[in-house]
């Protein structure tokens, strides 16, 4: 079956000046359409980090805190709200009482799906930097419960 590929009737025999310069005119006028969108991808996309970054330190605000008050629960909650603004590998649910609405409320705001690989990255560093902050707590407060069963074995 010949479809007209290869038939020189469907190929026009010469290509005018005004055929080139209106491929022209429709290339530079869809160049300057993908160079808007480009932008506006990219203000898109710092609008998203920005707002993913806020969020990630507001809850590192409240860890830290909650740190200071050596309340463990509160603690580990705002550290999961933290990780959570890197998204979730199983969903959005969370797992725990009906009532934690500070846990539902930044899941369900996790924008980091909509990252770019690049932003998605600066998102991950940033959290990363708050890590050894809870690490440190961590060890603190292994410390101050074996030195607590230590005093009780005696």
């Amino acid at each position: 079956m010949n479809r007209g590929f290869n038939n020189p009737q469907n190929v026009p025999s010469t290509i005018t000046t005004s055929n080139y310069n209106n491929v022209n005119n429709n290339m530079s006028s869809g160049n300057s359409v993908a160079l808007l969108n480009d932008q506006h991808q990219q203000d898109n996309q710092a609008q998203l980090l920005s707002e993913c970054s806020r969020r990630v330190q507001e809850q590192s605000y409240y860890m830290r805190r909650a740190m200071d008050n050596d309340d463990l629960a509160m603690t580990l909650e705002r550290a999961v709200n933290i990780l959570s603004e890197l998204g979730s590998g199983h969903g959005s649910h969370h797992h725990g009482s009906s009532n934690n609405t500070i846990a539902n409320k930044s899941l369900s705001s996790s924008s980091s799906s909509l990252l770019t690989p690049k932003s998605y990255y600066e998102l991950h560093i940033k959290v990363l930097d708050e890590l050894p902050h809870l690490e440190e707590f961590f060890l603190s407060f292994a410390t101050t419960i074996n030195k607590g069963s230590g005093e009780n074995n005696t």
